[in-house]
């Protein structure tokens, strides 16, 4: 799906006459999408595929492979818009700062999403386009921003279980 997305996204947004249209053009002089891969060492030869097709399309002005950690909570304050393609997980924190942060935050529908996600069908790269794409073609907008409180809401929820275990 990866090689695929990057080409849709490529041709996609390419066309289009919006603000966002330079997105993948080469010659800019910004990093425009950023993937950040922690486990790149699992699969070499994936990655390999990735690193060829950016520079093979002449990409390497927009798209950044960053292999290793970071702090992805500064990288999400940067952001213009957060992607969670993930196909398969419980609760996601990425999604959460993303929306604490006020960013508008893609994420699939592998997992019950909180309220402010926007959300597209898991492994269909077509609709993650779709999605993106409508987003940033959107007009800035108010996103919705969590404000639970959640270290009450996780220290009411396992404080009895360590207290019971000290009696």
């Amino acid at each position: 799906m990866g090689l695929r997305l990057i080409k849709n996204l490529n041709s996609s947004l390419a066309q289009e006459k919006t603000p966002h249209s330079s997105l993948l053009t080469p010659n800019s002089n910004e990093v425009n999408l950023i993937f950040v891969i922690v486990t790149s060492a699992l699969q070499p030869e994936l990655m390999q595929q990735y690193r060829d097709f950016v520079v093979e399309h002449h990409l390497q002005d927009n798209i950044l492979l960053y292999e290793g950690s970071l702090s992805f909570v500064r990288l999400m304050t940067q952001a213009t818009i957060v992607l969670r393609p993930t196909n398969a997980e419980g609760d996601a924190i990425t999604v959460r700062e993303a929306l604490w942060f006020g960013k508008p935050c893609v994420a699939s529908d592998a997992a019950i999403r909180p309220e402010g996600t926007i959300t597209f069908v898991s492994r269909n790269d077509q609709d993650l386009l779709n999605v993106v794409t409508r987003v940033l073609q959107a007009p800035k907008q108010t996103v919705y921003a969590d404000t639970t409180d959640y270290h009450k809401r996780y220290t009411d929820l396992y404080n009895p279980f360590l207290t019971s275990k000290s009696k």
